[in-house]
């Protein structure tokens, strides 16, 4: 991620609209907002949900990276003229998802730790250290779900913390 900071020129947009409408009650239509512009030469593009509060002469501050043509892909936007920014980042998705993640891990763990104990209870002869090898691929599965869940709450936490930081630091 970097940042390019200047004035906006030759500031254009466009509406893209995509979907279909299927019989009188069906169907969907999703549109997003694209502006392209100019930041001391270097053409910014800028993809929103609604449109950006941006235009021509304005002082701003954008954060992205460029792509393989060269074109910086603008993810947050900075308007010190009209004193706007773009929305935070919409991350609910991730959240239920990393939360989903951590507690099929925790499930699956208690799980295997508890049909072990019943096991074991249930059967003295059965030497505890051999159930629970028996259950190490649940183990790992359950390892697997924890990791990703722990790893994508992280790099939500990452991302807002990037995005109120960059708002902030005017």
């Amino acid at each position: 991620m970097s940042v390019i900071q200047g004035v906006i020129t030759d500031y254009q947009t466009v509406t893209h609209v995509t979907g279909h409408i299927a019989g009188e009650v069906g169907g969907s239509i999703l549109s997003s907002h694209i502006a392209t512009f100019q930041i001391n030469g270097q053409t910014v593009q800028l993809r929103s949900a609604a449109p950006a509060g941006l235009g021509n002469g304005d002082v701003v501050r954008v954060t992205g990276q460029r792509n393989s043509n060269g074109i910086f892909e603008a993810l947050y936007y900075l308007n010190t003229t009209r004193k706007c920014h773009s929305p935070p980042p919409q991350l609910t998705f991730g959240r239920y998802a990393s939360k989903a993640f951590i507690f099929i891990g925790i499930a699956i763990f208690l799980g295997c730790f508890l049909v072990d104990w019943a096991i074991y209870a249930d059967n003295e002869g059965t030497d505890l250290l051999e159930l629970i090898l028996s259950n190490t691929p649940a183990g790992l599965l359950a390892a697997v779900f924890l990791a990703v869940g722990i790893r994508e709450k992280n790099r939500i936490k990452a991302v807002e913390h990037g995005y109120c930081e960059f708002v902030r630091s005017t």
